[in-house]
């Protein structure tokens, strides 16, 4: 199939309806579903539709794919055609389903294998249930690409006539003990064991694993004792596996609650089982635990533990007992959350929620980019999935989603997990850009950090609630996590004055306190890019405005909409999405004198020569990015007068309005800059200097290494 035809045919399997309204960070980003998809979605496990379970499809089928092989390119060219199970609960119904198990031996037939020895019955109740294709496979040593159904095929061709059995849950040494004890038939060496316990033990029910007991099973699943009529064993293998369900007295097995997320789609019960088959001393030791229950030496045990303590009594049927690590739920959680990690260890570690268009989230990646060896570095997204601009990091740089396992956790787990992370990577540098995790762990676990760590924390600004009060990480998580810091970091010196007053820090706190000036992001031009407006603007049938940002309450666009209102004779051009906020309202009228743009991703996108100016209007801030740009391009500005903004916008700079939500003291500051052609050209060169002498990136490397500098001395 062409490139181009499998273009087609994916765009005509995927539900861009589904991804939008499933994957809301991509709906806000303006982006195209498909696009984001082929991009970046199939890699973080999106689902490209309702059915197909991008995780479990990978592990599944794309073990041995091509690296660049999306789940949904596999569906079109071969998962389709050969019917593959999309996601764990179909190929769970499938393994109950009798019409699909007749529908696989047609095929198989149709491929031209003989299966005449092949019981449909018996196929559906036992082989196909108890078929592994990973353990088939690792037996084999097959690394060719071959999917689960190609695996089948081949072992019911070549093996299954041999009576091999079909996975590590037909424990054969104990089956054919206990086919002797049974007194079945001899065994057949011709035939193999499997095809005697189909033949014979089936019928005298008796199941080939040392670990299941009927007894246990029927007694713990009452449902099971009461509504199912046939044998306890097909049950457990059709949905006791996955189902978790208690099988053995012997065995005490708590589901983790990120079992769900596991890439190999096994269940607990299965994972065990699979475990125990690879460790045949261990059917010894469980036998002897057996005998050992049962012995009048145990008994004796506790009759006399019971004379010094009452409450110790005979522990009676239904007991299970306790195997490290397999009952801790914890730990297993934690296991798979560290598996998510390629690396062993890592220098540096930032935490942040996640990547979306922020002002945070470009920092994380300027600060990942300045920071040295970025193959040892790590990206931990703790709260949320969104990855939509790993444009703004190093490519070595290491960046992994915990959020979606996270967030079936407690919250007390979410922080021991984050700081047994932290612990066992040996991290030396460990950057909190905006996690709520981060700074929780922070402070439930700082002391014990700091002894081995070094802990450092970004503070923008505050946020206000609809009724002006202030809240944020500046007021939650600042008093509690600085004396475990090495130092707080700020991108303004607004906000860490104002908190020296708040708590009256000590000069020993203060000097935690670090103002980092952010870079811009691109290389400033040699000459202010004012020049070339006013050059140019006889061009333009009226003036143009440019403005940017998130289309939420705190950068306050509603204002941009009454601006343009009040000045019919200029056009505003606006780029934006929300991001913390709902999506405005499709019904909100725009005035023709404004056009809104999606979010843009490159700075220089932007018609910065066509322009006359740049607006902004948030209603608090630390020091955006987007005004630090404006500065570095030479763009004349008016901006709000809020928190850090007039550290690099003031009267010689720029246009600040201090009057905030006033709109008619946006459209003065607006009317004296446009009007006064030389004021305007002044002014942008003194922004545009002092962006290039205070925000370069080589001073913010050099302000990082010093702070690293000064612990390690």
């Amino acid at each position: 199939m062409s490139d181009a035809a499998l273009r087609a045919a994916m765009a005509e399997a995927f539900d861009a309806e589904f991804y939008g309204d499933r994957y809301a960070d991509v709906t806000r980003a303006g982006a195209d579903p498909l696009e984001h998809y082929l991009a970046y979605g199939w890699q973080e496990n999106r689902n490209p539709f309702r059915e197909l379970d991008g995780a479990y499809y990978r592990k599944k089928y794309l073990g041995d794919a091509p690296p660049d092989m999306s789940p949904l390119a596999h569906y079109v060219l071969e998962g389709r055609a050969l019917g593959l199970p999309l996601n764990r609960e179909e190929e769970l119904r499938r393994f109950g389903d009798r019409d699909w198990s007749a529908l696989v031996l047609q095929f198989l037939q149709a491929s031209g294998m003989d299966l005449d020895h092949v019981d449909g019955s018996l196929f559906h109740r036992f082989v196909l249930p108890l078929f592994s294709a990973g353990a088939y496979r690792q037996r084999k040593g097959i690394i060719a690409t071959l999917s689960d159904n190609q695996l089948l095929a081949q072992y019911l061709a070549f093996d299954f006539p041999q009576g091999a059995p079909p996975g590590p849950l037909f424990d054969s040494e104990w089956y054919s003990l206990q086919a002797q004890k049974a007194g079945l038939p001899p065994i057949d060496g011709r035939r193999g064991l499997f095809l005697h316990w189909l033949e014979h033990g089936v019928a005298s029910r008796i199941a080939p694993n040392a670990l299941f007991d009927e007894a246990t099973y029927l007694a713990r699943n009452p449902d099971v004792a009461e509504q199912f009529e046939g044998w306890a064993f097909e049950h457990f293998l059709i949905c006791g596996l996955s189902e978790e369900r208690r099988f053995s007295p012997l065995v005490y097995l708590e589901p983790n609650r990120t079992r769900a997320l596991s890439p190999d789609g096994k269940s607990l019960n299965e994972t065990f089982l699979t475990w125990a088959a690879g460790r045949p001393a261990g059917a010894d030791g469980f036998a002897g635990m057996a005998a050992f229950l049962k012995s009048d030496r145990i008994t004796d045990i506790l009759h006399r533990a019971t004379i010094l303590e009452p409450k110790i009594g005979r522990s009676s049927g239904g007991r299970f007992q306790l195997l490290p690590p397999w009952q801790d739920a914890d730990y297993a959680d934690f296991r798979a959350i560290r598996d998510l990690i390629p690396l062993r260890r890592a220098k540096r570690i930032i935490l942040m929620p996640f990547c979306k268009m922020g002002g945070a989230d470009f920092l994380a990646g300027v600060l990942a980019d300045a920071l040295p060896s970025p193959d040892e570095t790590l990206v931990l997204r703790t709260d949320q999935s969104d990855w939509v601009r790993p444009d703004w990091f190093p490519q070595k740089v290491t960046s992994i989603d915990l959020s979606a396992h996270l967030n079936l956790l407690r919250p007390d787990r979410r922080r021991r997990v984050l700081y047994e992370l932290i612990r066992g990577l040996g991290a030396r540098h460990v950057y909190n850009v905006n996690s709520r995790l981060g700074f929780e762990t922070f402070e439930t676990y700082g002391a014990r950090l700091a002894r081995f760590t070094r802990l450092y924390a970004y503070y923008f600004c505050s946020d206000q609630t609809p009724d002006g009060c202030e809240v944020g990480y500046p007021v939650s998580y600042f008093a509690t996590v600085l004396p475990h810091l090495q130092a707080a970091l700020f991108d303004n010196a607004a906000l860490p004055a104002r908190l020296t007053n708040r708590f009256a820090l000590p000069a020993g706190q203060v000097n935690k306190l670090q103002v980092l000036y952010s870079p811009a992001l691109n290389t400033p031009p040699e000459t202010p890019l004012v020049h070339r407006q006013v050059e140019s603007k006889s061009g333009r049938d009226r003036p143009v405005l440019l403005w940017a940002g998130r289309l939420d309450r705190q950068k306050r666009f509603d204002l941009v909409v009454e601006i343009a209102r009040a000045m019919p004779d200029i056009e505003i051009r606006c780029w934006g999405r929300a991001v913390l906020d709902a999506p405005m309202d499709d019904s909100v009228e725009l005035p023709d004198n404004l056009v809104l743009n999606p979010a843009f991703e490159r700075f220089d996108e932007l018609p910065l020569r066509n322009s006359d100016g740049w607006l902004y209007t948030s209603a608090w801030d630390g020091l955006p990015n987007v005004l630090i740009e404006a500065g570095a391009n030479g763009l004349p500005v008016v901006a709000s007068a809020v928190d850090g903004i007039p550290e690099l916008l003031d009267e010689d700079t720029g246009w600040p309005v201090t009057e905030v939500g006033d709109v008619q003291a946006y459209v003065n500051a607006i009317r004296n800059m446009l009007g006064d052609d030389a004021e305007r050209v002044a002014r942008a060169e003194r922004l545009y200097q002092r962006v290039v002498e205070r925000h370069a990136g080589e001073l913010y490397r050099a302000r990082l290494a010093e702070l690293e500098e000064v612990e390690n001395g």
